[in-house]
């Protein structure tokens, strides 16, 4: 039998394993936070038992709140495929010989109407009889241009820039775009009218039967010549056809216009009168071998040298401007009916053919002091209204009647058809000699006024009348 102090003390020994047990366990379940430093950790609260707590966790961001339900994103899955790349536009095969049908519509970028494909850069183009009216881009290069009869071709605006011959044998519409023909030697066959056209590089023909002409009709001013021989280029005109300039001032060589049986026919062709274009630019050149060159009006042939060949250079009023040289080996050179005024300003050389004067009684043949007039050949003219020395006209100036030397000259042949004199003005030191016929018509005068002049006078019934 116990005792009761016994059973008391293992009652409390029991009670003290199973505390111990019970903190165990609860350490176990949840690990303590290290102390900082050497600080110890805070006592257990007083109490029998240890009652176990929750873990504490390590401090964790706080988690968001979630997004009302209409405005929750769902992320879309990522699309790993790579982008679909549109198939390559299919362009036409474009041709290097297109005949224009129309057949389909106006539409130029239209292969359906074309035969043979859309045209390529530089491509020969033939217009078609009884197609619809083809109408060029405003900046276009083609190849050779045919127009067939009863076929419209037409441009707006901008370059056409032609490499081969131009034939037109129906319509062309030019619109206010320029024609440049910039191939190495072309042919222009048929009839067109140009608002602008230019010629680049090489020798451009115009055949027998051609005629170009230009659309433009108020005065040029500079920069708007209708026609443009550039340097380096020369324009001939050959037997049968034609150039006409239908506006003054409207075209400029730079470099050789050349006639050879055509004609060439113009307005007015200046020299450097300011605000309007120039006609005749330094170093261009204008060869007469056969048929004409016509100005309607005054011309200036400042800064050109001409020669003449064969045929005629006429100016129907006054010629201010002999050009930088004026080489007359046949043919003719005149002025004409409405003007008289005809100064040789520059190099005369004369070998064959003949150089009309017209006067009346305020104009007629200067010789600047700066020209030069020789002959081997030839004959040398003065023509117009019969003026008489001492009359009103002589007044002295050099803007009146009669001839006007600035320097002496030397002629081969002179033939007086309307009396005349030597005006008072001119240069004491100047002087006419005259090496070949010195012909006077009948009823005729011509008074030297004092002035030296070196000739032969016939003695016949025939001759007119000389004074010294």
């Amino acid at each position: 039998m116990f005792k009761p102090g016994f059973k008391h003390a293992a009652a409390l020994l029991f009670l003290g394993l199973w505390t111990l047990g019970t903190v165990a366990l609860t350490l176990h379940l949840a690990p303590q936070q290290p102390a900082r430093g050497n600080t110890p950790a805070p006592p257990a609260a007083d109490s029998m038992f240890a009652v176990p707590s929750k873990p504490r966790l390590a401090n964790l961001p706080s988690e968001p709140a979630p997004l009302p339900e209409a405005q929750v994103i769902t992320a879309e899955p990522l699309n790993t495929r790579p982008a679909q790349t549109p198939p390559p536009k299919v362009q036409p095969p474009k041709s290097p010989k297109a005949a224009w049908l129309g057949t389909v519509s106006a539409q130029y970028d239209d292969p359906a109407n074309w035969e043979g494909g859309l045209p390529a850069e530089g491509a020969d183009l033939v217009v078609r009889a009884g197609a619809q009216r083809l109408q060029l881009p405003a900046e276009s290069q083609l190849g050779s241009v045919v127009i067939e009869a009863g076929a419209r071709l037409s441009a707006e605006a901008g370059t056409i820039r032609v490499l081969g011959n131009w034939e037109n044998l129906g319509t062309f519409e030019p619109g206010q775009a320029t024609v440049e023909f910039s191939g190495s030697n072309q042919t222009v066959y048929g009839k067109t009218a140009f608002y602008r056209t230019r010629f680049s590089g090489g020798v451009k023909r115009l055949a027998e039967g051609a005629a170009l002409s230009t659309t433009r009709r108020h005065n040029a001013k500079i920069g708007e010549a209708g026609v443009v021989v550039e340097a380096g280029t020369t324009l001939l005109i050959e037997r049968g056809a034609s150039c006409t300039i239908s506006n003054a001032y409207g075209f400029q060589v730079a470099g050789r216009l050349e006639i050879d049986g055509g004609t060439f026919t113009c307005e007015v062709c200046n020299g450097g009168h300011s605000g309007w274009e120039d006609s005749w630019l330094d170093g261009s050149e204008l060869v007469l071998r056969s048929g004409m060159f016509r100005a309607g009006g005054d011309a200036d042939f400042s800064g050109a040298s001409i020669t003449v060949y064969g045929g005629s250079l006429e100016v129907d009023d006054d010629i201010w401007h002999s050009g930088t040289r004026l080489e007359i080996a046949g043919g003719t050179v005149r002025n004409c009916t409405s003007g008289a005024m005809f100064r040789l300003s520059g190099v005369v050389a004369m070998s064959g053919g003949t150089l009309v004067a017209h006067q009346t009684g305020q104009r007629g043949l200067r010789v600047s002091q700066e020209a030069s007039f020789s002959a081997t050949g030839g004959t040398l003219e003065l023509s117009g209204s019969s003026l008489s020395s001492g009359s009103r006209e002589d007044n002295g100036s050099e803007n009146e009647g009669g001839i006007w030397l600035g320097t002496g000259i030397q002629v081969h042949d002179f033939r007086v058809s309307a009396s005349t004199y030597i005006n008072l003005h001119s240069a004491a030191s100047a002087s006419l000699t005259i090496s070949g016929t010195f012909a006077i018509a009948r009823n005729k005068c011509f008074d030297a006024q004092g002035f030296r002049v070196l000739a032969t006078v016939p003695n016949s019934p025939d001759q007119g009348e000389f004074l010294p």
